[in-house]
């Protein structure tokens, strides 16, 4: 016989007009910018004049790489990072 265990829900509803929210929904965008700025760098590599050589010599960037090793090449894409569900709705797309 297996013990019941009874799961009570912690934490409470999000607020979406709280003060705190709005704030930490500002401040999560803010970031959420600057990482699209870093990845953005990351995946222009060393710059066009590397791309263009990698390529001259019939290569692949890292990046190019990485994206032909993953199952799923959106994994990586850097305008696509998924919400955490329990922070509340999504932010809109850029």
């Amino acid at each position: 016989m297996m013990a019941k265990l009874i799961l009570d829900p912690i934490g409470s509803a999000i607020n979406e007009n709280d003060f705190d929210y709005r704030e930490n929904l500002q401040l999560m965008a803010a970031l959420d910018e600057r990482l699209k700025e870093k990845r953005k760098k990351v995946a222009a590599g060393w710059g066009a004049s590397y791309q263009e050589r990698v390529i001259a010599k019939k290569k692949l960037t890292a990046e190019q790489r990485v994206l032909a090793l993953a199952d799923d090449a959106d994994v990586f894409a850097a305008d696509e990072v998924p919400a955490a569900p329990a922070a509340g709705p999504a932010l809109p797309a850029p």
